[in-house]
């Protein structure tokens, strides 16, 4: 196989890669920064989803059952 055509293969695919891939929607807050995704509804409504994001820490000792 000729190596120029493998090389141009591979570039292109590369470029390809790169123009059709959605970066993640980051988000900066106070505390730091946020990685989400883009995710569709079951209707096909676009919206962002941001998880795993930790409101409080658990009641713990005195402030268990308060």
């Amino acid at each position: 196989m000729n190596i120029q055509l493998v090389t141009a293969v591979f570039y292109c695919t590369i470029y390809l890669n790169g123009f059709f891939s959605v970066a993640s929607p980051i988000v900066k807050v106070k505390n730091g920064t946020l990685e989400g995704s883009l995710m569709k509804t079951r209707r096909g409504r676009e919206f962002l989803s941001f998880r795993g994001i930790s409101y409080a820490l658990p009641p713990i000792g005195d402030l268990r059952f308060e």
